[in-house]
């Protein structure tokens, strides 16, 4: 019998929203916050269990995900950045 290494590909690591806060040293509910008020990034990638866009959306789970690199380059907004002003355009 030959022994035999199966090399499986790189794993991508994503965080959650939970690894997002403890990344950033954020309280998970601003996290939440942020991202129901879409000031998160877009999601790096998706954890779901139906990969092919076959089930019914009821019936599908699904989780966002980011790459370490992309939650390390996120601006968050300063404490009392007025996000909802934008400057007019010169």
């Amino acid at each position: 019998m030959v022994n035999s290494i199966v090399k499986f590909p790189s794993v991508i690591r994503l965080l959650s929203l939970r690894g997002f806060a403890r990344r950033r040293g954020l309280s998970y509910g601003t996290v939440l916050r942020y991202r129901h008020e879409g000031r998160l990034p877009s999601p790096d990638g998706e954890l779901t269990d139906d990969p092919d866009g076959d089930l019914p959306a009821a019936e599908v789970h699904s989780h966002p995900g980011w790459l370490p690199a992309t939650v390390d380059n996120w601006q968050r907004p300063g404490q009392g950045a007025r996000t909802d002003l934008k400057r007019p355009k010169p």
